[in-house]
């Protein structure tokens, strides 16, 4: 079931999907190779975000309590090329 759910987020995120954190996790592994790259505290709450070897990205709000909601989810996840300095740096 969440498996459908995680996979429909890929297409629409229409409504807020939330399932036990180590569900999603493994959910995102299965259906799109993502693993969990960085990890935050935030008002409370870890924010996480997931990653894949072809750039596909997720990010996961996650309540103490181990609830995870999915907040984002898209492509092209990677380093960004330096091209000009801010004014003043070296």
């Amino acid at each position: 079931m969440i498996e459908a759910l995680v996979l429909a987020a890929g297409i629409a995120l229409q409504a807020q999907i939330c399932t036990p954190a180590m569900d999603m996790l493994e959910a995102l592994k299965k259906l799109h190779n993502e693993s969990l790259e960085v990890a935050g505290i935030s008002d409370g709450k870890m924010v996480a975000v997931t990653t894949s070897p072809n750039g596909s990205w997720t990010i996961l709000s996650i309540e103490p309590g181990g609830q995870s909601c999915i907040l984002a989810d898209g492509e092209g996840w990677g380093p960004m090329p330096v091209t000009a300095r801010p004014k003043g740096s070296n």
